[in-house]
């Protein structure tokens, strides 16, 4: 669940965030790959260090008890031709008591030193008439006969014989695992037999030399076993996270298995751990520049292009970003340029086009006069023949003639001057066939000069006279107005008729929002609406116009527009 989760937030994430969560991600997982293959290089050292002083321990202890071995033969050979013990081998029955005593004390206490000396081992004698032991803790068996032995004939012929394991001579080593070495004493006169000397040594006698091998050893705990797999020295100390080693001693006789725990904890190497963090703080500071540079690099020019994408979106087309980049964000960005140029020359052409229909539109129907229009201005001019008013007559034929001159003229824009004199002419020959009409002109004299799109205010003036004030009958009255304001020119054309209904203000407005969205309307007249388009193809947002009515009140159209026709 956290994951689908946490999934959820990197998909919806903006850029910026996605990259810096990537980057932390990397740089998490460079320090666990770095963390793990620095304890994994530690564990590897480790093992091979103790590996290695295992192995120098373990042939360690293999050279001291070999070495110890052959100086126990050396004792041997001293003890059996020194000279008390070849003067003792020989006494027998005949030889008197107290030189026997004499002989066995001496013997017995040589014997004993020479235990004490080596770690309270045990050496016995036995002759032909009389057995000798030297250590009161062990008891030997009167009844063994060396010569009985199956090994005897290899004793004499090697003049030495080593048996492994329990000690048949020795009946309290019977089960228990030790070494006996047999030598024969033989006379250095002539070489006779004489006897033997047996030397044992203990199970604890050999772990000595496995415990303390006279360097500054490491090894915690050791265990040995016989050729039979059976385990004669158990381990000392309980047995955790250690490393073993085994091997073979005296010959195979004997194995031994060393152990030692892990001395290089992976925490507990301080100077090891302090050289990684060493090492790895600058690599890491590295990849981080690195990184940040690279996403600066990639983010900067990704939001820029996003930032340009919005402002086309909010109608702010033309926008070009400069393009440092020589990669594919170069050939984006590129792109991006192109795109934005030919949209906004797209526009060009289409506004350009639009205005040349408007303008077409315009002509076709100022070459149209209204057939109702027409129709009365002639009756009027009519009227007067009838009535021999040949002067009037003229003067609306002449009225006539300057608004169809003004129509024909082949020209977009005009002054504010030239328009309501058209508006004047227009409303005058109207006034001839309702004379109630009163036209109030509250006109300033700077905004006469304001350029004006052509036939703009004879429509709304029309308008109002023939649907605003066409059913009253009492005070009839249009005001126009204009007049500057900072950089506008502010004009108001109003009437006191019956208003437009609330259902067909609704209707107006719409018509008006769907110019703003870009919508086409029916050009087959020039309403307020159509006026409204022409004006906003022309300036767009910089002018302003409202439409207020109140039924029985009358009707009132406000309109502001620059100073300046736009370019």
């Amino acid at each position: 669940m956290i994951w689908q989760k946490a999934i959820k937030y990197f998909m919806f994430a903006n850029l910026k965030h996605k990259i810096t969560l990537i980057n932390l991600f990397t740089i998490s997982m460079v320090l666990v790959f770095c963390f793990i293959v620095f304890g994994i290089t530690i564990h590897v050292q480790n093992k091979t260090a103790v590996d290695r002083r295992l192995i120098e321990n373990y042939n360690d202890i293999n050279d001291r008890l070999t070495r110890y071995l052959r100086t126990l033969d050396y004792t041997a050979y001293t003890v059996m031709y020194s000279n008390w013990v070849q003067k003792f081998m020989v006494v027998d029955k005949t030889t008197p008591i107290t030189e026997f005593v004499y002989f066995q004390r001496n013997a017995s206490h040589f014997l004993a030193n020479l235990a004490w000396i080596n770690e309270n081992i045990s050496f016995v004698l036995i002759s032909k008439n009389v057995l000798i032991w030297s250590n009161y803790a062990l008891h030997y068996d009167p009844h063994y006969d060396i010569q009985k032995q199956p090994w005897f004939d290899e004793l004499i012929a090697n003049k030495k014989y080593v048996e492994y394991g329990g000690s048949e001579l020795f009946r309290d080593l019977k089960d228990t695992w030790s070494i006996t070495l047999y030598y024969p004493v033989t006379s250095y006169y002539n070489f006779a037999l004489l006897g033997y000397l047996a030397i044992n040594v203990t199970i604890d006698n050999l772990a000595l030399f496995t415990q303390q091998t006279g360097k500054k050893s490491t090894t915690e705990w050791v265990q040995l076993w016989d050729e039979n797999g059976r385990i004669i020295y158990p381990i000392v100390g309980g047995r955790g996270d250690e490393i073993s080693f085994s091997g073979p001693l005296l010959e195979g006789h004997l194995f031994i298995e060393l152990y030692e725990r892990r001395s290089l904890n992976l925490f507990e190497q301080f100077d090891l751990w302090y050289f990684f963090f060493l090492l790895l703080i600058p690599i890491i500071t590295i990849f981080v520049i690195i990184n940040s540079k690279f996403s600066h690099y990639l983010t900067v020019s990704i939001l820029k292009c996003k930032e340009a994408m919005l402002a086309i979106h909010n109608n702010n087309f033309g926008v070009k970003l400069n393009n440092h980049y020589h990669d594919e964000i170069g050939q984006l960005i590129d792109g991006y340029n192109e795109m934005s140029g030919s949209l906004v020359e797209l526009l060009r052409k289409n506004r350009e086009n639009e205005r040349r229909r408007r303008d077409t539109e315009l002509n076709i129907l100022q070459q149209r006069v209204n057939p109702h229009f027409l129709y009365n201005t002639l009756e009027i001019i009519n009227g007067f023949i009838l009535d021999g008013q040949n002067t009037e007559a003229a003067h609306v034929c002449e009225l006539l003639g300057q608004m169809y001159h003004y129509n024909l003229a082949n020209r977009k824009w005009v002054t504010l001057r030239e328009e309501c004199e058209y508006v004047k002419q227009y409303l005058e020959i109207f006034h001839q066939s309702n004379s109630k009409l009163s036209v109030v002109w509250d006109l300033c004299e700077e905004s006469m000069n304001t350029d004006i799109l052509k036939m703009i205010l004879q429509p709304l003036a029309e308008n109002a006279v023939l649907h605003g004030l066409r059913d009253r009958s009492r005070d009839p009255c249009l005001t126009i107005s204009a007049k500057n304001n900072d950089m506008k020119t502010n004009i108001s054309i109003m009437d006191n008729g019956r208003g437009i209904i609330p259902e067909r203000l609704v209707q107006i407005k719409e018509s008006l929002e769907k110019v703003r969205n870009g919508c086409s309307l029916d050009t087959s007249h020039i309403g307020i609406p159509n006026v409204y388009q022409r004006l906003y193809l022309e300036y767009g947002e910089s002018m302003f116009f409202s439409i207020e009515s109140k039924q029985g009140y009358g009707t009132r159209l406000f309109l502001s527009i620059p100073k300046t026709a736009p370019l």
